[in-house]
């Protein structure tokens, strides 16, 4: 797995397939320990190809097998990795609350992770200071201690909640500020998703010609087998081709959009790629089509209870009805400068970033 983190399309299929042949000689010869290893394997793997509830299911398969085998360090991490794919999963938000409380309360170490999930459920509920106040913590904790990865990788929480909360400006530095400490410490697996994310922020600010060329770079150092990297740099491409006036491009790139997000099983999946494809309806001016899909995105991000989501989408909607759209022959007739006006970040949201200002003692 750690060979998957430096080289994740080369390392990813390698994984599957030695998952494949090893799970019937470990299910029927294997201790507990082997056992914990293989569904620790596999959790791997379906998580990052987003099919999350597999994952949360292989992920406490192998922490009780760790706990049988005695090795509480093993069971621990474990821990902190079934309560990632449970935040990207269908289980209702309110749901996964309650089992991440619980899993703080019964854990004995220090698990970061376990507040960063935390955090990205309260942001999903439109709970935005809650969940700024849990990042700012856990950020400056990890930063104490020296854990300058998981620092980094908390950045994805911190532009998930900014996004949420429209502020697309303090999203933009939170995933940057990621993107830098995960090319510093030579993590790539989860670099290219960061790349698209910070491709996403800057669509949402209106910076296009910066968007396309994160976008391209993501893609270039993701892996296929990495749906969350597709998912976001085809859909922020395919919007920056339709304003571009390519739109039998842009539509190509959507079907492909919405057949990756199908396999997906994080109900934010297809809801994202019914809102890229509302905006894409939008920009063409099919107004009717537009709100369609809007309210299959909506229905989408409802199913598990994310009502923020839902709204955000409501929110563009709303932007776009207000907006003149739509394309001449080979070019836009007008562009939008943002997905929404960016206001100021609060000091709340600058105290997630150390480096901008350190948390106070």
């Amino acid at each position: 797995m750690w060979q998957a983190s430096l080289d994740p399309k080369r390392w990813l299929a390698e994984s599957r397939a030695l998952v494949a042949e090893a799970r019937p000689v470990i299910e029927q010869n294997g201790d507990a320990a082997a056992r914990a290893a293989l569904e620790h394997a596999a959790g791997h793997v379906d998580f990052v190809q987003c099919r999350n509830a597999a994952a949360f299911a292989e992920y406490t398969s192998a922490m009780e097998h760790a706990r049988r085998a005695g090795d509480r360090w093993l069971e621990a991490s474990l821990r902190e990795r079934a309560a990632s794919a449970l935040v990207l999963g269908p289980t209702p938000r309110n749901q996964a609350l309650r089992w991440l409380e619980d899993a703080e309360a019964q854990s004995a170490t220090y698990q970061p992770w376990l507040k960063l999930s935390r955090a990205t459920i309260q942001a999903e509920l439109g709970h935005f200071g809650e969940a700024r106040r849990l990042l700012a913590e856990t950020v400056a904790q990890l930063n104490e201690r020296g854990l300058r990865l998981s620092a980094a990788l908390a950045m994805h929480a911190a532009w998930d909640c900014e996004m949420l909360a429209g502020e697309h400006a303090a999203a933009e530095r939170a995933i940057r500020h990621g993107c830098e400490q995960l090319e510093r410490l030579g993590e790539h697996s989860f670099l290219s998703t960061f790349v698209c994310e910070l491709a996403e922020a800057l669509y949402a600010l209106g910076r296009y010609e910066e968007s396309e060329q994160w976008a391209v770079r993501g893609l270039e150092m993701g892996s296929e087998d990495d749906l969350a990297t597709q998912l976001f740099g085809l859909s922020v491409r395919s919007r920056l081709l339709a304003r571009k006036g390519e739109l039998a491009a842009a539509l190509a790139l959507a079907e492909r959009v919405d057949a990756l997000a199908a396999s997906s099983e994080d109900p934010r999946d297809p809801g994202d790629a019914a809102l890229n494809r509302a905006e894409l309806m939008h920009l063409t001016g099919n107004r009717a089509k537009a709100d369609a899909m809007t309210q299959r995105a909506v229905d989408c991000y409802q199913r598990n209870g994310a009502v923020a989501r839902a709204a955000r989408a409501r929110r563009l909607a709303a932007q776009w009805a207000g907006s003149r759209s739509g394309v001449s022959g080979s070019s836009l007739s007008e562009t939008r400068e943002a997905t929404g006006a960016p206001t100021s970040p609060s000091r709340a949201e600058t105290r997630i970033l150390p480096d901008i200002e350190p948390p106070t003692r």
